[in-house]
């Protein structure tokens, strides 16, 4: 229990100085992905032996089930499952999506909206130049990728039934992060603060499978206690990091306008 809170905690953190963030530079879909990440944690919950829990995994280690309790059981493992998926997807957006820059300084605004309509312009016919295209047309490809097999890992979790099953969970998390981590790769010149942060996400789900509740010989049921380490420790560096660069790209001027992230 006092894992879970820690963990919670540290992504809660990480969430208010993402949203910080996201004033002075594109960030908004970091912002997205741990509030999700923070939905899933406050649903799914803990067990805890002492008889203290939270959430549906708290809720369903009571015994016999009741009717709906299966579907409960089926819509926790869907939330734990989606959050690699989550942070696979958004390492496709973060490092192969169209880059936004950072909002001018008030002394340059006058030459900022002098150029408004023509940065549009270019933008509008940029879009129908083909390499443009086909870049962005892979992007939705490998996140419809990344979607079926949660489904798939998903079906084959209902099909199994409500006994724990491991090998699901286990190639799938390992899936989403060679997907997570090939995005990274291809995308790796980027050095924005958006990408950096997902490319952290991503590192962190190595983490998990490599030394938490996924490596070979672990059971994800019996050892989450692992992955809430990793979570833990991994916010917490990810908000004071975000803090960092919030104060470092306040804006020199006051009367600087937010960021459209």
């Amino acid at each position: 229990m006092i894992l879970w809170i820690f963990a919670v905690a540290s992504l809660a953190a990480a969430l208010a100085t993402a949203a910080l963030l996201s004033r002075r530079t594109p960030y908004r879909p970091v912002v997205v992905a741990l509030v999700w990440g923070l939905v899933v944690d406050l649903a799914v919950g803990v067990r805890d032996p002492n008889g203290t829990g939270w959430g549906l995994a708290h809720y369903l280690a009571r015994r016999p089930w009741g009717g709906a309790d299966v579907a409960l059981w089926h819509l926790s493992n869907a939330l734990v499952t989606s959050w690699p998926a989550v942070v696979a997807g958004l390492a496709w957006r973060a490092f192969h999506g169209p880059q936004k820059s950072t909002a001018p300084d008030s002394s340059e605004a006058a030459t900022h909206g002098l150029t408004v309509l023509a940065e549009a312009r270019g933008r509008v016919k940029a879009r129908c130049d083909n390499g443009t295209k086909a870049k962005v047309s892979r992007i939705p490809l490998a996140v419809k990728a990344i979607a079926a097999c949660w489904a798939a890992a998903n079906a084959a979790l209902i099909a199994h039934g409500v006994a724990p099953i491991t090998r699901p969970f286990k190639a799938f998390e390992i899936g989403c992060v060679a997907a997570g981590g090939l995005a990274v790769w291809l995308g790796r010149r980027r050095r924005d603060a958006a990408p950096m942060a997902v490319a952290w996400l991503v590192a962190l789900q190595v983490l998990v499978v490599t030394l938490g509740p996924y490596k070979a010989g672990r059971d994800p049921y019996r050892h989450w206690d692992l992955a809430q380490v990793i979570y833990a420790i991994g916010f917490a560096a990810l908000a004071i990091g975000q803090a960092v660069a919030w104060r470092r790209l306040r804006p020199s001027k006051a009367g600087s306008p937010p960021v459209d992230s």
